[in-house]
């Protein structure tokens, strides 16, 4: 399959905006830039973007398969269609039906990064960490986030992963008043939010 991926990215580079390449789109950079909105966006749209990323994956698997089919048929003439090539290859269907369960949707900061902000949010004293707490949630979705480029999507990308990231930290009392606060916490309250109410908190 790598020889057929070396063909169909060539052609892809080609089909790429200039000065890269003399067409309107390059396949594997619009998977790339589509995922950056997916990240970014909220999560009504991102039932959008997740359609089209997909889409754009197949269509690249496809590209890769044809060119297979062309360096193993095309020397021999064509004796073969490109449909009796796949029912021949019937496990390449098999791999995009497989793999598409297996695309990773969400960035998620490690459990064993969160261990210390979870400790500093358990104690009696927590509000004395919150300056610290925010700090390093932070500089986490920064460096979850490092790939995308300065803008727009990366900083709703960050403050994004910051706001799942600080309710996946409450502890127990925290998260049940921040519930009652700002409504579900599966809808991910926005982080200043969940700042303020938790600065406001006072045991009972």
């Amino acid at each position: 399959m790598v020889p057929g991926k070396i063909l169909a990215d060539k052609m892809i580079d080609i089909c790429g905006v200039p000065p890269e390449g003399t067409g309107l789109q390059n396949l594997r950079k619009a998977i790339i830039q589509t995922k950056y909105k997916y990240d970014a966006a909220t999560e009504d749209k991102q039932v959008v973007w997740k359609r089209m990323i997909i889409n754009f994956i197949e269509r690249y698997f496809y590209l890769i398969v044809f060119a297979m089919y062309v360096r193993d048929i095309g020397p021999k003439g064509f004796p073969q269609t490109f449909q009796q090539f796949m029912e021949a290859n019937s496990q390449l269907r098999t791999m995009i039906a497989e793999g598409r369960g297996r695309l990773e949707w969400e960035r998620k900061i490690p459990d064993e990064k969160l261990e210390e902000l979870k400790t500093m949010l358990s104690a009696p004293d927590f509000k004395a960490n919150m300056s610290k707490i925010i700090k390093r949630i932070y500089e986490l979705s920064w460096d979850m986030f490092g790939d995308l480029p300065r803008g727009h999507h990366k900083n709703n990308s960050m403050h994004k992963l910051a706001s799942k990231t600080m309710i996946e930290i409450l502890p127990e009392n925290l998260a049940s008043y921040i519930e009652k606060k700002c409504g579900s916490l599966a809808g991910t309250p926005d982080f200043f939010d969940v700042i303020g109410q938790v600065s406001w908190y006072e045991p009972a």
